[in-house]
């Protein structure tokens, strides 16, 4: 009898960690392509940061590497399913001054562009999930 029990909860034990584990798709075909290469990305770039600072006039040091093929996971809810979108991913680094006015020193951000448009820009240490590791583009 003991043992019928353990193997009923090994089983129900074993679909509740399934049923955790994330599923990434993509939202339609559209997403599975990059799409056409952004010439202009340093300028897509440095507006998006720009209009993005409290004193735009501030921004110095700013160096920016080219963008390559990449993966941007979005989550839903219920948090265990996500989607991916391909897109270009690269790197930005710039100087700005903060709040009270002093300069926070030059940070390593990575941006994300998809049909010539700056989707978001995040500190290149931020993990969106456990999948993903954007630190990887500022190398």
């Amino acid at each position: 009898m003991m043992k019928i029990f353990y193997v009923i909860f090994i089983f129900i034990l074993s679909l509740i960690l399934i049923s955790c584990t994330p599923t990434f798709k993509y939202y339609n075909e559209e997403d599975k392509l990059p799409g056409p290469y952004p010439e202009e990305y340093e300028q897509l770039v440095k507006e998006y940061i720009l209009n993005r600072l409290k004193d735009p006039d501030s921004m110095k040091d700013f160096s920016i590497k080219p963008p390559s093929v990449g993966e941007f996971f979005i989550f839903e809810r219920p948090p265990k399913d996500g989607k991916i979108i391909k897109l270009f991913v690269g790197c930005v680094k710039y100087n700005a001054k903060n709040s009270f006015g002093g300069y926070v020193g030059r940070k390593a951000n990575v941006y994300f562009i998809k049909r010539d448009k700056v989707l978001v820009v995040v500190k290149a240490a931020f993990r969106y999930s456990y999948k993903d590791d954007y630190s990887q583009y500022c190398q």
